[in-house]
């Protein structure tokens, strides 16, 4: 990737397929598109792939639109993974530091001495982020080269992920002759893409609600806290209403789109929406709140999750910046209000902050697609597979991590 003068960045969700390609000349410029491609995706469950003929034939599909709309010809993507698969753990390590004055060596050191933990046999170390730097007893410590001191520990968030499905993302994606330059938590890429740095260091929660999974991921201090997948998403709204309407899931999806919202409006008083019957041709007519309500109810039950989550971390009272919501399944009128009755704090529904994001792209499900982008604008570090290989390149990772925040 390093010999292109592009970025292309790959988002295999559970419902489509985006590709976008992209360039800027430094990050004060704006972001340049030169193409971009969503086609839908049958060929995942929860963000783990489930037919890899049906995802390889989704990503073919979105390269052949690429190609046409630019005449690039990729080799190479900065590609996404999630799922519930997705876990993560935190270490610490401690050093004595070298010549009382911390430079880069002994940020390495300490990094590997916080990496040096069992990981499960089948689990892949997917992201080292650094949490908190110590010096001597000054705790809070951000950036310590430069720093005098006798002692350095780093506390660090280890990110893994599941040896089969990073496997099989990497088949899917090989299998379209292309090469993986880099894999990036989704949720990491959303946040990277919607967070200003002084919502990270007042505390805040982010929620990427896709079609399988809400991935949430929480900042304090400037510093990612935790990460968490819940699997209830966009995709179980649909199916609850095909379910409760007795529609098939096509139509169940359109319904959503074209009608739904939550809570219930006071104008849906009296209204009525016309759907598709499962054993007759002739369309049912049915009240628009009981739409609602059944879509309520499962936001509800997403919104809940999380804020248990916040509990039994003990971060309920750490994100008074708020929740942040975003993913193609944030965008539903109305979630924005379920979820400030339940959190009791401020929402907003987020779009990518990347300056020259404009048009289709600017939009809340896209926002993990520009954060692929700036991540892999930020480091060309090429990537091994394998439970080791999945480290090589961790300092320069760590040291644009540094630098994001």
């Amino acid at each position: 990737m390093a010999n292109q003068n592009f970025i292309a960045c790959l988002d295999i969700g559970t419902t489509k397929v985006s590709i976008l390609v992209a360039t800027r000349e430094s990050e004060e410029d704006n972001l340049q598109v030169l193409a971009s491609a969503t086609v839908p995706c049958a060929g995942l469950s929860r963000g783990m792939v489930v037919d890899i003929d049906a995802t390889v034939q989704s990503i073919k599909q979105a390269l052949r639109q690429v190609r046409d709309q630019s005449g690039i010809e990729i080799k190479s993507v900065v590609v996404a993974i999630s799922g519930n698969h997705i876990h993560a753990m935190q270490s610490n390590g401690i050093v004595p530091i070298s010549n009382q004055e911390v430079q880069q060596f002994d940020v390495e050191r300490v990094i590997d001495a916080a990496k040096a933990v069992a990981i499960p046999s089948n689990q892949s170390v997917l992201h080292v982020l650094p949490q908190e730097f110590i010096v001597d007893e000054q705790s809070g410590v951000e950036k310590p080269i430069g720093m005098s001191g006798v002692r350095l520990e780093a506390r660090v968030l280890i990110v893994t992920c599941a040896d089969s499905a990073l496997q099989n993302i990497v088949k899917c994606v090989e299998r379209c002759h292309l090469q993986v330059g880099q894999v990036v938590l989704g949720h990491l890429a959303s946040s990277l893409a919607t967070l200003s740095k002084d919502e990270r260091d007042l505390g805040v929660c982010v929620l990427d609600i896709g079609g399988g999974t809400t991935d949430m991921s929480v900042f304090t201090h400037g510093f990612i806290r935790h990460v968490a997948v819940i699997p209830v998403a966009g995709e179980h709204v649909t199916n609850d209403i095909a379910m409760a309407l007795r529609t098939p899931p096509k139509f169940a999806e359109e319904v959503k789109l074209k009608h739904g919202s939550a809570p219930v409006p006071q104008t849906d008083a009296g209204e009525f929406v016309e759907v598709e019957n499962l054993a007759s041709s002739i369309p049912r007519r049915i009240a628009k709140s009981t739409l609602t309500e059944v879509i309520e109810a499962r936001y509800q039950e997403v919104f809940y999750f999380v804020a248990n989550e916040l509990r039994k971390q003990g971060l309920e009272t750490s994100v008074a910046g708020g929740i942040v919501l975003t993913g193609g399944a944030a965008n539903l009128p109305g979630v924005r209000d379920i979820a400030a009755e339940i959190f009791q704090s401020s929402v907003r529904v987020a779009k990518p902050q990347v300056s020259g994001c404009h048009g289709d792209l600017d939009d809340a499900k896209y926002t993990t697609l520009m954060g692929l982008f700036l991540q892999g604008s930020k480091s060309h570090a090429s990537m091994r597979f394998g439970r080791e290989g999945l480290l090589q390149g961790f300092w320069r990772r760590v040291k644009v991590w540094l630098e994001s925040v």
